[in-house]
């Protein structure tokens, strides 16, 4: 798992190459690489409850290559454990979510959990094409769609952070890995 190029197809290849297009004449991007969006797109995909099915169209591919995977490979590995440790609907059993997050290497992971990251990763592209791309023409679209992401994502999430329970998990993953 992120040891080699990131085939993106379909639909899914085709809102990676939009979320990373240059949007006006001078250049600015939302993501100054692929590997950027797609470093957050598993997490953006499971906080939203998106998950999506990849996709075989192979006419709008979009590839990441593995000398770029490499720059955030523990930050995809982190992503990974995260969602293993927190979803529930997944795996209801709290040492299983412990179990799959940490006790195998990457190479060794259970497919059926891969392909849940796979799922909740094309889940955050399509996230991020629809709250940043999707319905903007101009530079102020642009703007005006980030400020509305931004302001949702601060609604739903950060009024609900329970440090209480964030702390607790920390401490029952630590002991897990004594």
């Amino acid at each position: 798992m992120f040891d080699k190029d990131l085939n993106i197809t379909g639909k899914h290849g085709d809102y990676m190459r939009k979320i990373v297009a240059e949007l006006d004449s001078d250049k600015d991007k939302f993501f100054r690489f692929a590997y950027d969006a797609y470093r957050c797109a598993a997490v953006i995909g499971f906080l939203y409850g998106r998950k999506a099915q990849k996709q075989t169209s192979s006419k709008d591919d979009y590839t990441i290559f593995l000398s770029q995977i490499k720059n955030i490979q523990n930050d995809l590995d982190f992503n990974y454990k995260l969602i293993m440790l927190l979803d529930k609907e997944y795996e209801s059993n709290f040492d299983n979510r412990l179990n799959k997050a940490f006790n195998y290497s990457q190479n060794e992971r259970p497919k059926e959990d891969v392909g849940l990251f796979e799922q909740y990763t094309l889940g955050g592209i399509e996230v991020l094409y629809e709250k940043l791309i999707k319905n903007a023409n101009k530079p102020e679209d642009y703007i005006s769609n980030l400020m509305g992401f931004i302001q949702e994502f601060n609604d739903r999430f950060n009024s609900s952070v329970d440090s209480v329970n964030l702390v607790e998990l920390c401490r029952s993953a630590s002991a897990f890995n004594e």
